[in-house]
């Protein structure tokens, strides 16, 4: 048979229970969390926290005795009822979103939790209740730079559900191809249905292999023609991030950016190199063609001097070195393309180039050139 405490166990019993009651207290009182106590049938708060009181703006003593609704911290009462109705069905409520409003009027954002708990013979409501308004408007902030930053990269994100064949998209997603999400969403065929049909059948593959597992990456480059009939080149990338049990895809992420302009400066650069080419290519030929030229001119003024008054041959020598000169002004031409430079424009006499030219192609012949060309050509 159990003994009978003495007075002097129940004492030191006493003293224990005081001493928790004191650390729970004083754990009660320290939480950075608001912390309140409700009884079930009315909603009338039991006990509040410090943080409740700094929250809300009311004393603990204002609280207690009164509601919720009483005091004005619910802008929706009913969404008050329905949470209640939930804790009392289910036992709790974990991180649920809503807001609540202080004594002076303002909204503000929560996230709270709550559960059931007895005390004595009695079932309350044990709530914790954190301010939320910071970490939204932090969330919100990181959540604006990060479409400032897509939209700088004009980068857009898509969500494609395979089991349902949905589509959608982060902000301005559909508004790349000149569509509105709406319509996207209604007709998810509109996308594929817009890419280059020599780009098409190399996209499906590479999306079908990468569902089925033979490609462990999903990546590509397709050109797609806007709404307005403009053709653009957009790169694809996007990853698995939900199977079912049986490792089958049920939904993919990804993004997609605009890389036309991007594509134009490669082109650009690709034939600018291929310029460059061809400039060192034509100032070598330039150089070698004038060292030539310099022989026959050399020759041409060596002959003149031997030529003994024959007129014909003074004539063939005269024509050869115009010939020359002409081909010095070409050679001239091409090491300034050679070099980047940017060729000299100057007027020129067209009867001189129709008189040159004519004689030019008849010479040899028995033909002669008879002109009858206005003074005033240029």
């Amino acid at each position: 048979m159990a003994e009978k405490p003495t007075y002097d166990d129940l004492k030191k019993s006493e003293a224990e229970l005081k001493v928790q009651y004191q650390r729970l207290l004083k754990i009660f009182h320290s939480s950075p969390d608001s912390i309140s106590i409700t009884r079930i049938p009315d909603g009338t708060y039991v006990d509040v926290n410090t943080a409740f009181v700094k929250m809300f703006g009311v004393s603990r003593d204002e609280a207690i005795g009164k509601t919720s609704v009483e005091l004005g911290f619910w802008p929706n009462s009913d969404l008050r009822h329905e949470i209640a109705e939930r804790i009392e069905n289910e036992g709790f409520v974990h991180n649920i979103e809503f807001k609540q409003c202080r004594a002076s009027g303002e909204e503000f954002d929560v996230l709270a939790s709550a559960e059931l708990v007895k005390l004595g013979e009695e079932q309350f409501i044990l709530a914790h209740i954190r301010d939320n308004t910071e970490r939204k408007r932090e969330l919100k902030e990181s959540a604006d730079r990060l479409q400032l930053a897509l939209a700088a990269g004009r980068i857009t994100t898509w969500d494609w559900n395979e089991k349902t064949q949905e589509l959608t998209g982060g902000a301005n997603w559909a508004n790349v191809i000149g569509y509105t999400a709406e319509e996207l969403c209604e007709n998810p065929g509109i996308w594929p249905s817009r890419i280059h049909p020599d780009d098409l059948n190399r996209s499906s593959d590479l999306w079908t292999k990468y569902i089925a597992g033979e490609i462990d990456h999903y990546e590509n480059e397709y050109r797609i023609q806007h709404r307005s009939g403009m053709w653009l080149c957009l790169y694809e990338k996007g990853k698995i991030v939900q199977r079912d049990k049986d490792g089958k895809a049920l939904r993919l992420m990804g993004i997609a950016q605009d890389i036309t302009e991007r594509k134009k400066m490669e082109s650009q650069l690709r034939h600018s190199h291929k310029i460059e080419a061809i400039g060192t290519l034509a100032g070598g030929i330039a150089h070698d063609f004038n060292n030539m030229l310099g022989i026959i001119t050399g020759n041409i003024s060596y002959l003149s001097s031997r030529s003994n008054n024959d007129d014909e041959l003074a004539e063939i020598l005269v024509d050869i070195n115009d010939g020359a000169r002409r081909a010095q002004d070409l050679t001239q031409q091409l090491l300034t393309f050679s070099k980047g430079g940017t060729p000299v424009k100057k007027a020129a006499n067209l009867n001189d180039l129709v008189k040159e030219s004519a004689e030019f192609v008849v010479r040899g012949s028995k033909s002669k050139c008879s002109h009858d060309l206005s003074h005033d050509l240029w």
